[in-house]
């Protein structure tokens, strides 16, 4: 585990894209080894997920599909109609954002087991077990690839933050093709 001040990890997400982007800047077409020119691909069509049965944050979405993929953003330990904080027992907070991940996933038709990736977002690494525990017991035998990363703080001063994306229906039905 290493530790991340929270308010730079958007700035990450933008700066490689940018890095890469400023290798071509000269105004000129990106050209192959054989001397073709390479085009961009065509933009990803994004269509939003939500559910009342999750908290929605103002000017963020729950979710989104693209590319054959379900991308939920963090999901803090918050009751859904309340809003409330369920704090205090890692275990309970762990609970909690979980169950707002299934809700997620259930409004796009899908469930755990379609989680290929997870990233975890903890205040003390003391909090790990806690977490683990109540992670295991609920992805059961399926273990999508996770990340866990100590930061300063989350929203709302909260303990934990998770974030997943799962493969959709539409991703598998092209593999088989």
């Amino acid at each position: 585990m290493f530790k991340v001040p929270l308010c730079l990890i958007p700035l990450l997400a933008i700066a490689v894209p940018v890095i890469a982007m400023a290798a071509h800047t000269d105004g000129q077409p990106a050209v192959s080894g054989q001397g073709e020119k390479l085009t961009a691909p065509p933009p990803a069509e994004v269509r939003a997920v939500s559910t009342d049965a999750a908290p929605r944050l103002e000017g963020q979405s729950q979710a989104v599909i693209a590319g054959g993929f379900l991308f939920i953003s963090g999901q803090l330990p918050r009751r859904p109609v309340t809003g409330e904080i369920v704090g205090g027992v890692t275990e309970a907070a762990t609970e909690r954002v979980i169950d707002n991940l299934e809700a997620i996933l259930r409004a796009a038709g899908l469930n755990l087991a379609d989680v290929v990736k997870t990233t975890v977002f903890l205040t003390s690494g003391r909090e790990f077990a806690g977490m683990d525990a109540v992670y295991r017991r609920r992805f059961g035998n399926h273990r999508p690839a996770r990340t866990i990363v100590v930061v300063d703080s989350v929203g709302c001063d909260c303990i934990l933050e998770m974030e997943a994306v799962a493969k959709t229906r539409d991703a598998e039905e092209a593999a088989a093709r």
